[in-house]
């Protein structure tokens, strides 16, 4: 049986109960750090090495920005940059070319100065390092990485409480509570059982009426009263529109691009589509393989009507979606375009970093150079901003 969108959610919801006490969310750094992988260090490599990095055959104003120690301790002019405060940092005042100009003759566009701006303000996250690990090294890393690993069936595990369990699942998460010392609190009284239902599977709370049926119906039927409840959630179009907008997060819906820094947002006037798209493939249980094919290719399938048709296209529109860049004075305006595609596809459902590899092979996450371009190729053959 494949698993559904629908599945995959009742599942989430279960693993969540086990995760509760446990730090949620990742570190602040780490939009910092993707935000220079695909904004500041591409153009560091293509306009600024030349004359200020290891390799450079004159380097410039002994300034080199080839790593972040180099980038702070700066260069004759002392530290290129403040974290924190752009309108302090001599980097961005070459950029805009007061008294000193940088790039000589080729001003960098106004966006990509934002850009740089938008990088300090945030505090310069800058990942790279002096040295580079040894390649075998990167490979016993890499091979421990969770979206690497092949799919398992682990048997359900041993516990104490053995009367507690109710199904296979149960046993993980009381395994696990377990493991940290804590015993499983009481079942929740019908009333509240009801509440937490209705508000994790759709999002709203349940009528009197409803808490009252459940209660009757509780207390002579216990289980079943809730498979009834669940599955009547479920086909609620209510359930799609709870969950699928966590997958619009994923694709970094908006109604708008959103990225230049200059006051210019043009809105995407048919995202709506996509939008209704996904809350249809919650509510119509879709398989999880078709939705992703969907997503990636869905102008390339096979249709048997037009209805069929137009929901394949209409799919794309997962790259589409969230912020692009400007193409006004912007050379590699198709390029960057690809790169936000294959970082999407790479962070949101491969469950890998990608963007490095636009400029060099990874230094953590297994995937080349070669890698990038070959998955680049593809992209460049689709004509996104179509229209």
């Amino acid at each position: 049986m494949k698993p559904s969108v629908a599945n995959i959610t009742v599942r989430f919801i279960a693993i969540a109960l086990l995760c509760q006490g446990a730090t949620r969310g990742e570190p602040p750094a780490a939009e910092d750090v993707n935000f220079f992988e695909t904004k500041i260090w591409p153009v560091l490599v293509k306009r600024c090495y030349e004359c200020h990095s290891a390799d450079s055959k004159e380097l410039g104003g002994q300034l080199r920005l080839d790593d972040r120690e180099a980038v702070l301790a700066g260069g004759q002019s002392g530290p290129a940059l403040v974290a924190g405060k752009p309108d302090e940092s001599l980097l961005i005042k070459a950029l805009r070319y007061d008294d000193v100009e940088m790039p000589p003759e080729d001003p960098l566009p106004a966006a990509v100065v934002e850009d740089f701006v938008q990088w300090i303000q945030r505090g310069a996250a800058d990942p790279r390092v002096k040295e580079i690990a040894p390649q075998a090294a990167s490979a016993e890393i890499s091979s421990e990485l969770w979206s690497l690993q092949p799919i398992a069936d682990p048997a359900p595990p041993e516990v104490q409480a053995t009367a507690w369990p109710r199904d296979p699942l149960d046993r993980f998460v009381l395994a696990r509570l377990e493991s940290d010392g804590i015993a499983p609190t009481q079942d929740a009284e019908p009333r509240v059982l009801i509440r937490r239902l209705y508000f994790d599977l759709i999002g709203l709370p349940p009528t009197l009426a409803e808490i009252e049926a459940f209660v009757a119906s509780y207390e002579s039927d216990g289980p079943k009263a809730v498979a009834r409840v669940v599955d009547d959630l479920l086909a609620r179009p209510q359930f799609g529109e709870r969950w699928g907008r966590h997958w619009l997060d994923v694709a970094r819906y908006a109604e708008s691009n959103g990225n230049d820094g200059l006051g210019r947002n043009p809105t995407f006037p048919h995202a709506w589509r996509y939008r209704d798209y996904v809350i249809r493939a919650w509510n119509e249980d879709t398989p999880y393989d078709q939705f992703l094919i969907e997503q990636i290719a869905g102008d390339l399938l096979v249709s048997e009507s037009p209805a069929e048709r137009d929901r394949g296209r209409i799919a794309t529109g997962f790259l589409a979606l969230s912020s692009k860049p400007a193409k006004a004075m912007n050379n590699n305006f198709d390029m960057d375009v690809v790169a936000d595609q294959i970082d999407l596809v790479g962070r949101g459902i491969l469950g890998l970093s990608i963007a490095c590899a636009r400029c060099h092979d990874h230094k953590f996450d297994p995937i080349p150079t070669n890698d990038y371009y070959a998955l680049a190729g593809i992209f460049t053959s689709s004509e996104t901003m179509w229209g």
